[in-house]
């Protein structure tokens, strides 16, 4: 049990990184441009194992899709 909340972890954080990454900075500096960079090169890594796991699990589950959704709601009620 421990190895799929590890990997329903990953996936989770994955699918949220894949969505960050594809937003641009508004005001990019220097080095957000060479996170960006970095985490664009990680993202073409993550997307395959992602794209797989949404395959052999048919849809995007509600359980992940609800996890995704905490976490947002999360991050953004503490920057507020």
């Amino acid at each position: 049990m421990d190895i799929q909340k590890k990997l329903a972890k990953i996936f989770v954080l994955t699918d949220l990184l894949i969505t960050e990454i594809d937003e641009p900075v508004l005001t990019p500096t220097k080095e957000t441009k060479q996170i960006q960079d970095k985490a664009r090169e990680l993202q073409t890594l993550l997307e395959p194992v992602l794209d797989k796991f949404y395959t052999n699990e048919v849809h995007k589950s509600i359980f992940f899709t609800t996890l995704c959704n905490k976490f947002n709601y999360i991050f953004n009620k503490e920057y507020k």
